[in-house]
């Protein structure tokens, strides 16, 4: 008993909300018909062991019992009192746990807002709800704190009842065991000389006398405890009245009001029965001010939880205030917390709701500052792309201004003003542009001009009518030029298409392939989770089948045994009962004599014999139609074995679909990649021949120009340029093409590593070879 009274205060130590008093006090079932019907040597040896266990236990006195009992009464209403508080503060510390975690989910998010590139837009709002975080926070170390207050409190109680409950237990088996010795001694004394008939007289004798004697000490110990009582009385009088002192509309009873003693001429058995009927009305009057005072003290706190519970809720809407379909917190009525309790789980729920939209609001962030990321980085890219060609076209402006220093000197039209502000001003985007638009105007100028002069020419040709071999030829050569400009341009326009398309071609596909790696991705982890499913499935069904054949073995062996014995025991019961029947004739033959006697007591053996005999083949039978169930089990078993034999095939054909579609996703990706690492190299040759081409109609001549002074070192610088621009875009390309061929080479690495890897592992336990196994095999 005492070590199950351990258990359950540990148990309750553990979880105090799932052990009720009931379940405490509830003592173990009574066996009664085991000890009744049991063996005289058995009983005998449970009271002797009893009485031995029991006679270190000391007995308490009436006072003492009366106490603990009083005590265990109460401390059971503050167990039942501190476990219904437990419980409101353990809802209490859950809606606060809430509240907490979702103020600092709402500071999670509202930093990540901060973090991102759309401003603080609620940077007030998240202001205003730090403060409320905080509230929660010690609002929840508060709640935490009471709980272990209480459930320390609740686990000192039960301690207690434990030790007033052992006390007890202990003072009944004290009790117990003296009345058994005292009985015994009583069924000694009966068989003593003492009660002999010649004695009996003289002691009734000797016993009235005593009787007389031991009555006046009877009267003056009954006047004792009369004393002893009436003073009790007084005591419960004065402490029920100041109980009902500061009770409201209570009736007073004063100890006056209540006769504190009685007339000297009523006997003492009459007087001790008064003051023992006064006693117990004292006592009923005082269990009601305590039910009273618990009541009060009860609904004292059930008031003090409602208006924490309202704090809670009041700080629920508050938060939840700007979402739609939020009711108002309940007000408090003090008649219970029930409404509360609803409206702050409702609350939770809704809060649990919300707090899994902001997690999938926090994902699609995180998804954005990713996207964010990558822009940067492409932004930065870019940014020294356009550095490289803000350089070159740093060197075109140089190229330019020299050109027109010197057409400044060759031309003597050109204005002062303008060369000045054009050598003076700075490089930049703008100015570069109108510089750019200023020489296209001025070549329109001079086209517009040369075509004036060409058809002077042309009619002063047609006037003179003359015409030389070097006119024609030069004609000749600016048409020829013409045209290879304008097919170098087509060709320019054609290729800028075609990059086009393939870039469009190489994002379409890397699309694919990256979906492609993701379904294959996807289908590797089903197939490894499924490997891994029908990997333990075969482990546990293997275990079990071999289990199953052991069992069905052993029980197997088990039946021929009991078998060998039931056949054993069948003949001896026969011959047994023929040495019954014989012993019975001679019984029968030789009646009164002393052999009769001797062949009797041989009789009573030989029948007790038979009884075992029967009693040992009724229970070999009972194990024998045990091993038959167990053998029946056995062949249930073949058959579930049969089923999940064919279940494990149909999982490794299953298996052996998805390694087949694996590999061939894997084929499909690797042609795709082929693919595209051809359309790459067609792409980057193009672009080196749209480079070369650009770079070299860098310094081709406007048509109709001629020659002067500075053309040789013009024809210098647009070489020296063109040449260090495509040094540079080959290298970058080069080192492009270098860092991609890596790339790919490392992830190609990776993924023949990753191969051999699922082949070593599904080589282990291969479909196949887990079916061909000889503990799978049908049977």
């Amino acid at each position: 008993m005492a070590v199950l009274q351990q258990n359950q205060s540990a148990y309750a130590h553990q979880h105090p909300s799932l052990i009720s008093p009931s379940d405490m006090q509830q003592p173990p079932t009574p066996r009664t018909d085991s000890f009744a019907n049991g063996d005289a040597l058995h009983r005998h040896l449970l009271v002797e062991t009893a009485m031995f266990d029991s006679s270190r236990f000391d007995i308490l006195a009436i006072e003492e019992v009366d106490a603990l009992k009083k005590e265990k009464t109460k401390v059971d209403a503050r167990i039942e009192g501190t476990r219904r508080k437990l419980a409101l503060e353990s809802k209490v510390r859950e809606a606060a746990r809430s509240l907490h975690r979702l103020y600092l989910q709402e500071g999670r998010l509202s930093q990540g807002r901060r973090k991102s590139l759309l401003g603080d837009r609620r940077l007030s709002s998240s202001s205003v709800k730090s403060n409320s975080a905080g509230q929660a926070s010690e609002e929840l170390a508060q709640s935490e704190k009471k709980v272990e207050e209480l459930v320390q409190i609740l686990v000192g109680l039960e301690n207690r009842r434990q030790y007033i409950e052992s006390r007890l237990l202990c003072h009944t088996a004290a009790v117990l065991q003296a009345a058994h010795l005292q009985r015994e001694a009583e069924a000694a004394d009966h068989l003593s000389p003492d009660h002999l008939p010649h004695i009996r007289d003289y002691d009734q004798s000797v016993h009235s006398d005593v009787s007389k004697g031991q009555s006046i000490i009877h009267n003056s110990q009954l006047n004792d405890v009369n004393t002893r009582l009436q003073f009790l009385n007084g005591q419960m009088r004065s402490l029920i009245s100041q109980a009902k002192k500061g009770r409201a509309g209570s009736i007073d009873t004063s100890p006056d009001d209540i006769p504190s003693a009685y007339p000297e001429d009523d006997e003492p058995s009459i007087r001790l029965n008064n003051q023992l009927e006064q006693l117990q009305d004292g006592i009923f009057a005082l269990l009601e001010e305590h039910k009273y005072i618990a009541q009060s003290r009860e609904d004292a706190d059930q008031g003090l939880v409602e208006k924490r519970l309202e704090g809670v809720n009041n700080q629920l809407f508050t938060f939840l205030s700007g979402y739609e379909g939020i009711q108002s917190p309940p007000q408090p009525t003090g008649q219970g917390i029930q409404d509360q309790i609803s409206y702050l789980e409702e609350n939770i729920t809704n809060v649990d709701h919300m707090l899994q939209h902001s997690a999938s609001l926090q994902d699609s962030h995180q998804a954005m500052t990713r996207d964010l990321d990558e822009a940067h980085a492409k932004a930065n890219t870019h940014a020294e792309k356009s550095a490289q060609h803000e350089a070159v076209m740093l060197g075109l402006w140089g190229i330019m201004s020299s050109k027109e220093s010197a057409a400044a000197n060759r031309d003597v039209d050109f204005d002062d003003e303008e060369l000045e502000r054009t050598t003076s001003e700075p490089f930049s985007t703008e100015a570069f542009t109108s510089k750019v638009q200023h020489l296209f105007s001025r070549h329109n100028d001079l086209e517009s001009q040369t075509a004036i002069l060409k058809r002077q020419i042309e009619q002063q040709r047609e006037l003179a009518g003359k015409s030389t071999s070097e006119d024609a030829a030069r004609a000749s050569e600016i048409e020829e030029l013409k045209e290879r400009e304008q097919e170098a341009l087509e060709e320019v326009e054609a290729h800028s298409k075609r990059i086009e398309q393939l870039e469009d071609q190489i994002v379409e596909l890397e699309n694919k392939i990256s979906e492609h790696q993701d379904e294959a991705r996807i289908a590797a982890i089903e197939a490894q989770h499924k490997e891994s499913d029908h990997q333990d499935r075969l482990e546990e069904l293997t275990g079990s089948l071999n289990q199953a054949k052991v069992a069905r073995d052993t029980a197997e062996a088990n039946l021929a045994i009991k078998a060998e014995e039931m056949d054993d025991l069948e003949a001896e019961i026969v011959r047994l009962t023929t040495e019954v029947a014989m012993a019975k004739a001679e019984l029968d033959g030789a009646y009164g004599s002393r052999s009769e006697r001797a062949k009797e007591s041989q009789m009573a053996e030989m029948l007790g014999l038979h009884q075992n005999a029967e009693s040992r083949a009724k229970a070999l039978e009972g194990e024998i139609i045990t091993l038959r169930e167990i053998q029946a089990a056995g062949t249930r078993d073949d058959g579930r074995m049969r089923a999940l034999e064919k279940e494990l095939a149909d999982m490794a054909t299953d298996y052996q679909e998805l390694t087949r579609e694996t590999v061939e996703m894997e084929k499909e990706r690797e042609k795709l990649e082929g693919v595209i690492d051809s359309l790459r190299d067609k792409m980057d040759a193009l672009e080196v021949q749209l480079s070369d081409e650009k770079v070299r109609w860098l310094g081709v001549r406007s048509p109709g120009g001629t020659p002067e002074l500075g053309g040789t070192r013009e024809t210098t610088s647009t070489m020296v340029l063109r040449n260090e621009f495509k040094k540079m875009m080959r290298e970058t390309r080069a080192e492009g093409v270098k860092l991609l061929r890596a790339e790919q080479e490392q992830r190609r690495q990776i993924e023949s590593q990753l191969r051999s890897l699922r082949r070593e592992r599904n080589g282990g336990v291969s479909p196949r070879l887990g079916m061909n196994s000889p503990g799978l095999r049908p049977t």
